[in-house]
């Protein structure tokens, strides 16, 4: 009687997660739409809170001292923030459908049949990239709304 045996280079759990984020970011990169899309939440970030920034310091004179009181910079300089948040909501859209659009999702459930894997591994690196270029934005509106 012989016994079976399991490969002994079998691949992990977290060796195959490893990959497939890297096949995602892959993805991502090569994507034009993606930079469009990242370059517009960040303009629209900077530039809606620049905008309004610059509108609110414009009426300074004319507030009542209780409204001065209130008034918060911070807020005003990161309000383009939220606009910003509609195309990070397109881009995760065109991240995930544009897979199906071309068929290559037939492909990546071929390599990784597990959809649990697949869905955990666009989750990590759709949300990497847009946590660094949120932070990014973020910064930056901060200072410009500072130095208005």
């Amino acid at each position: 009687m012989t016994a079976i045996s399991t490969p002994t280079n079998a691949p992990t759990t977290m060796t195959v997660f490893a990959a497939n984020v890297r096949a995602e970011w892959t993805k991502l990169r090569s994507v034009r739409s993606t930079t469009w899309t990242l370059l517009a939440a960040v303009g629209i970030a900077v530039g809606f809170g620049a905008l309004v920034g610059v509108s609110q310091m414009s009426s300074w004179d004319h507030l009542d001292p209780s409204e001065k009181l209130r008034f918060d910079p911070t807020f005003f300089s990161l309000s383009g923030l939220w606009l910003a948040q509609l195309a990070v909501g397109v881009l995760g859209v065109l991240a995930i459908s544009s897979e199906y659009a071309t068929g290559q999702i037939r492909a990546t459930l071929a390599a990784t049949p597990h959809r649990r894997t697949v869905l955990a591994a666009k989750a990590a690196s759709f949300t990497g990239l847009v946590m660094i270029t949120g932070v990014v934005a973020s910064f930056v509106s901060f200072f410009l709304g500072q130095a208005i």
